[in-house]
């Protein structure tokens, strides 16, 4: 009997034992198919995520290839538009060179292209134009050379406010500022002849005259028209509209030293005063009554010498030989000898306020009503005279 028992039990640990073996086998065969199935799952994962990043870089791609073509587009469209403004540019040099530059810098704005750098030197080359000053606050009515020719003097008005300028030339770097005025309004300023001093004409019938060196004021006088002796010794001024009067003032004194009377007296308005070379004599020009006239006088002895009639006064080159004056808004130059027109500069608008010849009579000063001095070169003589390149 016990050894019946003893079989009995031992059947049950082995079907025990079988049993546990069995459920170990289970759960090892269910774990390994939950591993398979987690890789299995893991592995999908990676294989949707790296067809996902390559969807994502194959967008990057498509999109870097859209935005080249974009810009190879937009580059071709810039590229012909220099081109087009390049040719409009060659095709303005003959008839108006500044208007040439101006076309062929935008060209080189819309791309730098040999058609447009090609352009822009041959516009530079054949516009005699060197220089241009002016913006929304300087409005410049009137400018001129010193008499070296190394600085230009400018008047006019700067933020609302009467001002003239010494400028370093060509850079046009400021070098001195005279702003201390009463007035509202310049007329002109100029130097004397030999570069020491500055001479002012105020809307007020005054006249002021400046040390270059340092801009102090020498002396103000009453004037409607001022003209520098030639050895800037003093100043031949026209007293204000109506008066018949002309006085001489001595620099160095700071006075009146001679005047001079009209043979009639008349309400005389004077429009511009000169002295010859020689200072010899004094020529006045200005309406009487509703002629203009010119009258002139011995300058030693004050005695009045004659009045003639003609048409307003103009601009003469210094040896005499070329005319310069405002035409609309065009600036022309003129010969004297063989009346033929040499030059038409154009640029200004609104009319040309001034033209004034360097001292060498290659540079020539413009003053418009657009608010911009323009300068222009000059060479040769007579029928030779040119634009220069």
């Amino acid at each position: 009997a016990s050894v019946a028992r003893r079989a009995t039990v031992l059947r049950q640990i082995i079907g025990i034992t079988a049993a546990v073996i069995i459920a170990l086998a289970g759960l090892t065969i269910l774990v390994d198919l939950n591993r398979r199935e987690a890789n299995r799952q893991r592995d999908n994962a990676v294989v949707a995520a790296n067809a996902l990043a390559t969807q994502e870089v194959i967008a990057l791609d498509q999109r870097d290839a859209r935005a080249t073509q974009e810009a190879i587009a937009i580059a071709q469209r810039d590229v012909a538009r220099s081109r087009e403004l390049a040719m409009v540019a060659e095709n303005q040099i003959a008839t108006d060179p500044e208007l040439a530059i101006l076309v062929a810098l935008e060209a080189n704005k819309a791309a730098h292209t040999f058609e447009s750098e090609d352009a822009l030197r041959a516009a530079l080359h054949s516009s005699p134009l060197r220089a241009t000053l002016g913006d929304e606050t300087l409005e410049i009515q009137s400018a001129t050379f010193s008499p070296d020719g190394s600085t230009l003097l400018i008047s006019g008005r700067q933020a609302g406010q009467p001002v003239a300028q010494v400028l370093a030339f060509p850079s046009l770097n400021v070098q001195l500022t005279l702003d201390q005025f009463t007035s509202y309004y310049l007329y002109g300023a100029s130097f004397a002849p030999n570069g020491s001093y500055i001479l002012t004409q105020q809307d007020d019938n005054t006249a002021s005259i400046w040390r270059v060196d340092n801009g102090d004021e020498v002396l103000t006088l009453p004037a409607a028209e001022v003209a520098w002796l030639p050895d800037s010794s003093g100043v031949i001024a026209a007293t204000p509209n109506g008066s018949s009067l002309i006085q001489y003032w001595d620099l160095q004194q700071a006075k009146v030293i001679r005047e001079f009377t009209q043979p009639t007296a008349s309400d005389f308005y004077p429009h511009a005063i000169h002295v010859t070379p020689d200072q010899q004599q004094i020529v006045l020009f200005g309406w009487d009554d509703q002629t203009y006239v010119a009258q002139s006088w011995d300058l030693q002895t004050g005695t009045f010498l004659t009045k003639d009639e003609l048409d307003p006064s103009v601009t003469i080159a210094p040896d005499g030989r070329l005319l310069a004056y405002g035409l609309d808004d065009n600036v022309i130059l003129r010969d004297l000898v063989t009346h033929q027109v040499v030059m038409t500069g154009t640029g200004h608008s609104f009319g040309v306020y001034q033209v004034a010849f360097s001292p060498d009579g290659q540079r020539l000063a413009s003053v418009g009503g657009d608010g911009a001095v323009r300068i222009w070169s000059v060479s040769g003589a007579g029928a030779d005279a040119q634009i220069s390149t």
